[in-house]
């Protein structure tokens, strides 16, 4: 049994910010994580990732997930991928710099 059939609560932070901390934007969701079984909607999250990828994600990334960084984020696709979404949230929490 895997521990999301377990516990499917997730919290995600998604942040941005200068090395200084001069400016700064972050933001939690709390929420349930759901796994993605419709094919489309499934594909299409892999194509995104996949070009958000080679547009500023360094290739080593890959080999946290079981691919080789060598031959790069066009072989970041396959039928054993688990793909999740966060749905369900139940709570927003932001913070940024003063203007």
């Amino acid at each position: 049994m895997r521990l999301i059939d377990q516990d499917d609560r997730a919290c995600v932070q998604i942040e941005t910010y200068q090395p200084d901390l001069s400016q700064y934007n972050f933001i939690s969701y709390r929420g349930h994580l759901k796994k993605v079984d419709d094919d489309e909607e499934r594909k299409k999250a892999i194509k995104q990732f996949r070009e958000t990828g080679k547009n500023g994600i360094s290739p080593k990334f890959l080999a946290a997930h079981g691919f080789n960084p060598k031959e790069g984020w066009d072989k970041f696709d396959g039928d054993d991928l688990v793909i999740l979404k966060l749905v369900d949230i139940v709570e927003r929490v932001g913070l940024k710099s003063p203007d």
